[in-house]
């Protein structure tokens, strides 16, 4: 979590973004930044503004944002993988979804464009956040950076962005979240220990009850139990449903 005021020590002008950004086109004094981490995850990351006029944020409601981490964390697992995908536009799932971003701006594939929309449109003439998350961690020295979400339609998609050799522009890719993609992010939301993680995932290649115990080096017993684990955070009764549960959540 990072407050600009604070950080600064009440020098806000002296930040890039602030200058290029916050207030220019946001008309904002101060911001506020906070990452929804959780079980070694990054499940969210939030913006705050305080506008002109408005008081900076303060080290007390810093430390209330805080505090309500793990309650939002907790909120955000159980509601990501709730409702099937509505119908949206699948043309960029069709072709390459390509965004090219430079310092003056953007260009993008018909399919980019699309995906553009499904995220959320233009903010301020600017890429959706999901997209400007990534292309913020290259720019400060990421060799490359990656965020999945789930689109406006429901659908969950993989955000990829590395940098090109100009060392300002940035290139975007987005595509469908494949079943493997999503496996650790699923598995988190509903609160499987790794060694269930292990399991389910064995469950979902098809392999057995026997075979998953000698892959383990668990007694079948023990690999029952664990089933009955997974079962009951799943909200499922049987493999066949957790499979159907899983292929669900994408």
């Amino acid at each position: 979590m990072g407050s600009l005021w604070l950080d600064t020590d009440g020098r806000p002008e002296t930040c890039h973004r602030f200058a290029d950004f916050l207030e220019p086109r946001l008309g904002a004094i101060d911001e506020l930044r906070i990452a929804f981490t959780g079980d070694g995850l990054l499940w969210a990351g939030l913006a705050m503004h305080r506008d002109r006029g408005e008081a900076p944020f303060s080290h007390s409601d810093r430390d209330v944002l805080r505090r309500m981490i793990p309650t939002v964390v907790d909120g955000l697992r159980h509601s990501l993988f709730h409702g099937a995908p509505v119908e949206g536009n699948d043309r960029w799932i069709q072709a390459p979804a390509v965004i090219m971003v430079t310092a003056s701006g953007f260009q993008a594939s018909s399919a980019g464009l699309a995906a553009i929309d499904d995220l959320g449109g233009l903010d301020h003439g600017d890429l959706p956040t999901s997209m400007l998350s990534v292309v913020g961690s290259v720019r400060s020295g990421a060799p490359a950076a990656m965020v999945r979400t789930r689109d406006t339609t429901g659908r969950w998609v993989t955000i990829r962005a590395a940098p090109l050799s100009d060392g300002a522009s940035v290139v975007l890719s987005v595509t469908a979240t494949s079943a493997v993609e999503l496996f650790p992010l699923a598995t988190g939301a509903f609160g499987l220990t790794r060694r269930e993680q292990e399991v389910a995932d064995l469950v979902l290649q098809g392999t057995s009850t026997a075979a998953i115990a000698k892959a383990l080096v668990l007694s079948p017993h023990t690999v029952q139990d664990h089933l009955k684990s997974i079962f009951r955070k799943f909200g499922v009764a049987s493999r066949r449903d957790l499979v159907g549960r899983f292929i669900g959540t994408q």
